[in-house]
C-alpha cells in the first residue's frame, strides 16, 4: 500500500513539472505527433532557441517557427545568408546562431523522353554563417576557417565553439577560427560537449578533448 501510494504520488509530481516545463516556451505543442508542411522539402538540422522558437535547416536556407507560421530567414531582418543548402546549426548560450552552409548540387529530373534524364545545377557557397541579433558574419578561410565544408558544430561548457570541417577543427571566438591541433585525423565529423572537455569524431577516430 504504501508503495502504491508513493508511486501516485511520484508520478503526479512528475506531472506537474511536465506540465511546467510545457508552459515555460512562447508557445507550446500538442502531446502527439505534429507534421510541419512546408514546401522547403528536405530537413537536415534543427535547433531550439532561447526564446523557444525552432529553426530549420532546408535546401531553401534558415526557417524560423513560432508555432504558427514558418517564416524564412532572407534578409528582411537582418543582412541575407548566402545562397545555399543549411545542413548544420548550433543556437549558442548567448542566443547566437551558427548555421553551416553546403555548396551547389546537381539534380536528375526525368525527361520527356523516359529513357533520358535532365541535369540541373543548384548554385550554392559552402561555408559558416554565424548571426547575432542584426549582424551576420560569414566565416570563410580569411577568418581562420580551416574549410568551408563545415560537418560538425558544438559550444563547450566554458562556451566555446567548435566547428569541425573536412581540414580540421578551430575554436571560433571574437570573430576567428584558431586551429585545434593534435587530432587522429583531419576530417572531422562529428563533435559532442561532455563534462569537462569535449568529444571529437573524425575519419580515423575519436578523441576527448580536456
Amino acid at each position: 500500500m504504501r508503495a502504491s501510494l508513493c508511486f501516485a504520488v511520484a508520478l503526479a509530481v512528475a506531472s506537474v513539472s511536465v506540465a511546467r516545463a510545457a508552459t515555460s516556451s512562447p508557445f507550446t505543442l500538442p502531446p502527439r505527433q505534429v507534421h510541419f508542411a512546408h514546401a522547403a522539402g528536405p530537413v537536415y538540422a534543427i535547433a531550439e532557441g532561447r526564446d523557444g522558437y525552432l529553426w530549420f535547416g532546408t535546401n531553401d536556407g534558415l526557417l524560423r517557427h513560432d508555432g504558427q507560421t514558418f517564416e524564412r530567414w532572407d534578409g528582411r531582418h537582418t543582412a541575407p545568408l548566402p545562397e545555399g543548402r543549411v545542413r548544420r546549426l548550433l543556437v549558442t548560450r548567448d542566443g547566437g546562431i551558427f548555421a553551416a552552409l553546403a555548396g551547389g548540387e546537381y539534380n536528375l529530373w526525368p525527361a520527356p523522353d523516359p529513357t533520358r534524364f535532365e541535369v540541373t545545377w543548384r548554385h550554392g557557397t559552402p561555408g559558416l554563417v554565424h548571426i547575432e541579433g542584426r549582424d551576420v558574419q560569414l566565416i570563410g578561410r580569411d577568418q581562420g576557417l580551416p574549410s568551408p565544408w563545415v560537418w560538425a558544430l558544438a559550444e563547450d561548457e566554458t562556451g566555446t565553439v567548435y566547428v569541425g570541417t573536412e581540414a580540421g577543427l578551430c575554436a571560433f571566438a571574437r570573430g576567428r577560427c584558431t586551429n585545434v591541433a593534435g587530432l587522429p585525423g583531419e576530417h572531422v565529423t562529428a563533435l559532442a560537449p561532455i563534462r569537462g572537455g569535449l568529444a571529437i569524431g573524425t575519419n580515423r577516430g575519436l578523441v576527448v578533448r580536456r
